[in-house]
């Protein structure tokens, strides 16, 4: 990890004086007929200064606050900002392989220190991802009981060792862990009560929409039943209609008008 330290150092001084001479020109993008893999390594050394920035940042805020939100939008911009390092390397690449088709314009030791400057940040790069997973320097992933260890100082089961006193800031980190643990499990209940009551809420709201239903269904019923003795009744009727308006009919027809004149003509002495 040191001699990886030192050679970024040693990348960022190199990156320095090519701004100070003039070949990489940062605030306004690569000079007029700049070698285009020079260009593309100003990027990818500005992307990671910004990368191990941010990861410095998020480990001063895990080490203070445990994981927050602001934590959490900083991983994501680590992310996008990973991503967009893996896209700067593999258009170097590309670029690195037309060079070197070109051999009348690019010499082989040119060629050569290039080769292993892709190289040198294809290796930080996956340092990088490393970190940001939580990889230790052996490549071994620590699980979040191995880490709680090394703070707490007790040995996991099966482990062998000597126990050793926790120091101050260690102490004070492990109590930040526990209220941690303590603030994200009351969330969890919250949660939980949250979720039981919406499971009744949901319960009861099905129930009613059920007897709804059988309801609506019962109404449809009695209409269809209603509609169909209406239609009954309407063909009978239209049949007595028919029956009493045949030409044999004719007389029991003036016998109603009679009848009806002569109600009238009591109605009008009536009054």
């Amino acid at each position: 990890m040191a001699s990886g330290n030192n050679l970024n150092v040693l990348m960022q001084k190199l990156y320095s004086m090519e701004k100070v001479v003039g070949v990489v020109k940062g605030d306004a993008g690569s000079v007029q007929n700049a070698d285009e893999f020079n260009t593309i390594k100003a990027a990818v050394n500005e992307t990671l200064v910004a990368i191990r920035k941010k990861m410095d940042e998020k480990d001063q805020k895990v080490a203070r606050f445990s994981s927050n939100l602001e934590t959490v939008k900083m991983t994501s911009e680590i992310k996008e900002k990973l991503q967009s390092l893996d896209k700067q390397l593999g258009q170097m690449n590309e670029v690195l392989r037309k060079q070197k088709k070109d051999k009348n314009r690019y010499g082989a030791s040119e060629l050569e220190v290039k080769e292993k400057t892709y190289n040198n940040y294809l290796a930080q790069m996956k340092e990088l991802k490393a970190r940001e997973r939580g990889v230790a320097a052996t490549g071994e992933l620590k699980t979040l009981s191995e880490m709680k260890t090394d703070l707490s100082g007790k040995m996991a089961p099966g482990q062998r060792g000597v126990q050793r006193e926790l120091t101050a800031e260690e102490s004070e980190a492990l109590d930040r862990w526990k209220e941690g643990d303590k603030q994200q499990d009351a969330v969890l209940t919250l949660i939980n009560d949250g979720l039981s009551t919406l499971h009744n809420k949901a319960n009861n709201i099905g129930q009613q929409v059920d007897a709804q239903t059988k309801l609506i269904t019962k109404l449809d019923e009695d209409m269809e039943d209603a509609y169909k003795e209406l239609e009954s009744s309407n063909t009978r009727l239209k049949k007595v209609l028919v029956e009493y308006r045949k030409p044999g009919k004719f007389c029991m027809d003036i016998a109603l008008v009679l009848i009806l004149l002569g109600l009238i003509g009591v109605i009008i002495k009536l009054l």
